[in-house]
Formats: C-alpha cells, sequence, structure tokens
C-alpha cells in the first residue's frame, strides 16, 4: 500500500519553467493555505488571493509555449 497522506509533487512545474523564485514562493503559498485551515474552517479570503496568484504564475508559465 502507498501512503499517500503526504503532499504530492510532479515535475510539471519543471516543464513549464519555474524557477527557484517561483518554487519558493508556491512553497510560501501553500504554508498560507494551511495555516489558513488552523481553524478547521479555512479563510476564503486567504483563498481567494492565493487563487488570484496562482493563475498569475501560471499564466506566466503556460504549459505549451
Amino acid at each position: 500500500d502507498r501512503d499517500v497522506t503526504g503532499v504530492q509533487t510532479c515535475a510539471l512545474p519543471i516543464s513549464r519553467g519555474f524557477g527557484q523564485a517561483e518554487f519558493r514562493r508556491i512553497g510560501q503559498l501553500i504554508v498560507e493555505v494551511v495555516g489558513a485551515l488552523k481553524d478547521g474552517e479555512g479563510d476564503a479570503a486567504v483563498e481567494a488571493r492565493v487563487r488570484e496568484e496562482v493563475l498569475d504564475i501560471t499564466a506566466r508559465f503556460p504549459i505549451y509555449s
């Protein structure tokens, strides 16, 4: 059996051309979202802000260019 309780990663960000700065920022965004879950309910404002930033990052690094 495979343990799937941890954070899963894949090669997609690398194939998109993400650099160290993007990976660092993605890590920070993950921490912000997980931190907002501390009360078990989340924070819609944090989720919306992070969603917008993720869309901005991924728009700069399209899958097919």
